[in-house]
């Protein structure tokens, strides 16, 4: 958890609400928390408005491939791409961070395209999944793939990108109301710490 950058996150599969009308069944909760899908590098695009739960799960999902002791990291994009951008004048130390995001069987990329971010750190993206075809990547984003045409500033990245991700794997597009305005998920987020086995979150 502590290499996967989630020690102290409270996302678990079990406690995603699949109600009706959220766009994902409990029965595919399920199989997503077996890890089946990353044993067979199989990568997860969710896409939803804000409030859907769509960080939630892409944590949960990370701290699900942990629990059965498979390596994961957790990224938003922001923050990947200032990684990558302080490491773009130094061939040695870009060419080791792919290497390091390449290695684990998950890697989770939250909050795709949320931000403006450099065409220098989004042809890095590309690479990184290109060196993980065979290991899964999932991707949290409030905007559909047909998006990231816009966005990326060569049509032929887009292109190879889409392909990447249609050909190795599915998408989940969450519906509903904004979790973050339900009164029970509010109460929780304010309610005093308590230590772990004693508590017992809500479901949001």
């Amino acid at each position: 958890m502590r290499e996967a950058k989630l020690l102290g996150s409270t996302a678990a599969l079990e406690r995603f609400d699949a109600y009706p009308g959220r766009g994902v069944t409990q029965d595919r909760i399920d199989r997503l928390a077996t890890c089946e899908w990353i044993d067979y590098g199989k990568d997860l695009i969710i896409v939803g408005a804000t409030g859907t739960g769509k960080s939630f799960l892409a944590q949960a999902l990370a701290v699900a491939a942990c629990r059965k002791k498979l390596t994961a990291r957790y990224f938003r994009l922001n923050d990947l791409a200032n990684d990558f951008d302080a490491a773009a004048e130094h061939p040695q130390a870009r060419k080791q961070l792919l290497a390091d995001l390449q290695a684990p069987a998950l890697v989770v990329i939250d909050d795709f395209l949320a931000t403006d971010v450099s065409a220098h750190a989004l042809n890095q993206v590309f690479n990184l999944l290109v060196g993980r075809e065979h290991a899964s990547t999932v991707i949290a984003s409030q905007h559909e793939p047909d998006y990231w045409y816009d966005v990326f500033s060569e049509a032929a990245l887009a292109d190879a990108v889409m392909s990447r991700l249609a050909n190795h794997g599915s998408k989940l597009t969450l519906t509903g109301e904004d979790m973050r305005t339900r009164d029970d998920i509010k109460q929780e987020r304010m309610a005093p710490t308590t230590p772990t086995r004693l508590r017992q979150p809500r479901k949001p």
